[in-house]
């Protein structure tokens, strides 16, 4: 559990995942955001939903990418991740290709490529 609990600080500071929407993911006061940064013994519960909420942003930010998912409303985000998590199941595996497009009248402004 050390090593995952070092792999996700790392990612976290990676990300630069912000701490508060972080703690609304989790499920978890804001405080023990900075308890599990600084490495303080936090109950096995917690670390597990910090663990998963930044795996939740990771998954859903690198998909995305170039395009930055908000992460401010906890609920919204949790939708975002069962969506693209649902998407990603009926393309066997496969995440969905983002593909910034021209901004025009004609044109949408990306597309998705399976």
């Amino acid at each position: 559990m050390f090593s995952e609990r070092s792999d996700t600080i790392r990612k976290i500071r990676e990300l630069d995942i912000p701490r508060t929407d972080l703690a609304a993911i989790a499920g978890v006061p804001a405080p023990r955001i900075a308890e599990f940064l600084n490495g303080r013994p936090l109950a096995a519960s917690k670390v597990q939903a910090i663990i998963a909420a930044t795996a939740d942003v990771d998954f859903i930010w690198r998909a995305m990418a170039p395009y930055k998912i908000d992460t401010s409303n906890p609920e919204i985000f949790r939708q975002a991740v069962r969506e693209l998590r649902a998407t990603v199941q009926k393309l066997g595996g496969q995440r969905p290709e983002v593909v910034p497009m021209p901004l025009s009248v004609e044109s949408p402004e990306m597309a998705v490529k399976a």
